[in-house]
């Protein structure tokens, strides 16, 4: 088997890092083939923690930029073959070897595969991996993702394999990056690079839920920055993109400015408005606007036996999980563009 070195990035996972590196040293992999690399930023126990495991090696990082601890970790890497998976997932005992063979013609640079949300994930968490993240979350990759003529357009580092070589070729992350995207930034240029990026539609990981609204909204306002700072969108793009807060201002506006005899009416325009606008998603196959979203709601409703989740949570709580993610997610945006015109 060829020598795996696999790259954990954290941050104050002391909640997590031990489950995390638990299911990694225990791994059906030869252990002499094996690296595992912490490359941590704490300030908590994580350190500690990660000292008690014999054999992990302990990378200390001045910065807490994923980019940056990514190219620090598979720089420290003594094999040619990198893995890739975060601090709060836990790996199954066949992980790397269900991604290893996708990895022996010489044109594809890396494989990745899913993160699905762990069994006993609390119902709140589960219905936010409902929404596809990360790399596809409860629904799977192939979600997420755009299939090209041969591989995928990107995939996801929490569930990732590397050559290194090709990471060195390509100049690793863009540690420009500071809030995330490094791994879409990365597969653009791999691709770019006419390398071949695989998907492994059985390896996966489970990677622990947001199990919180305040988590869930703080993360949703990070992926709006990332995205902000990943492809710098004018005001226009955010303005006019559906779900953008311009709206939400207009139709509140609305219902305060218009008679009162009117509201009834209005309230039920809107709603009329949401459920053929969702019943689109649902039935669309591509649609312009969203090319992934009416995918990945279609991908949710034929899967949702498998993922134990009911229609009725779909429309009730998943649909409405989604719509606030966008509007956070544009909100920070709207957000980060200020804040780079005022710079």
């Amino acid at each position: 088997m060829p020598g795996i070195s696999v790259v954990i990035i954290s941050h104050n996972e002391e909640r997590n890092i031990a489950d995390c590196l638990a299911s990694v040293t225990a791994l059906d992999y030869p252990r002499s083939s094996l690296e595992i690399i912490v490359v941590d930023s704490s300030t908590d126990r994580t350190k500690e923690i990660v000292s008690s495991f014999p054999g992990v090696r302990l990378v200390s990082s001045p910065s807490k930029s994923f980019s940056k601890k990514r190219n620090l970790g598979y720089l420290s890497a003594r094999h040619e073959l990198v893995a890739f998976i975060d601090a709060d997932c836990v790996a199954p005992a066949d992980w790397l070897r269900r991604m290893v063979p996708h990895l022996a013609p010489p044109e594809v640079a890396a494989v990745g595969g899913n993160a699905y949300p762990p069994p006993n994930a609390p119902f709140l968490g589960k219905c936010i991996a409902c929404l596809g993240k990360p790399a596809g979350g409860a629904i799977g990759l192939d979600a997420e993702v755009v299939f090209l003529d041969r591989g995928i357009n990107y995939l996801a580092t929490c569930c990732s394999l590397f050559k290194k070589r090709v990471l060195h070729e390509v100049g690793g992350f863009d540690e420009g990056l500071i809030y995330g995207n490094e791994d879409v930034n990365l597969s653009e240029r791999i691709l770019n690079a006419h390398y071949v990026l695989e998907y492994a539609a059985d390896a996966y990981v489970y990677h622990k839920t947001r199990n919180g609204l305040w988590q869930f909204a703080t993360w949703a306002f990070r992926r709006g920055k990332s995205s902000f700072h990943a492809g710098k969108p004018g005001c226009a793009k955010i303005l006019l993109e559906p779900f953008s807060v311009v709206w939400i201002f207009l139709g509140t506006a609305a219902l305060l400015f218009i008679p009162v005899r009117y509201v009834p009416y209005c309230i039920a325009a809107v709603i009329i408005s949401c459920l053929l606008f969702l019943t689109r998603l649902m039935v669309v196959e591509h649609d312009r606007i969203f090319p992934t979203g009416s995918n990945k709601l279609k991908k949710l409703y034929q899967r949702r036996r498998r993922i134990n989740v009911s229609v009725i949570t779909i429309f009730l709580v998943i649909l409405p999980l989604y719509y606030l993610d966008r509007l956070i997610i544009n909100i920070a945006m709207a957000y980060s563009k200020i804040i780079s015109i005022r710079a």
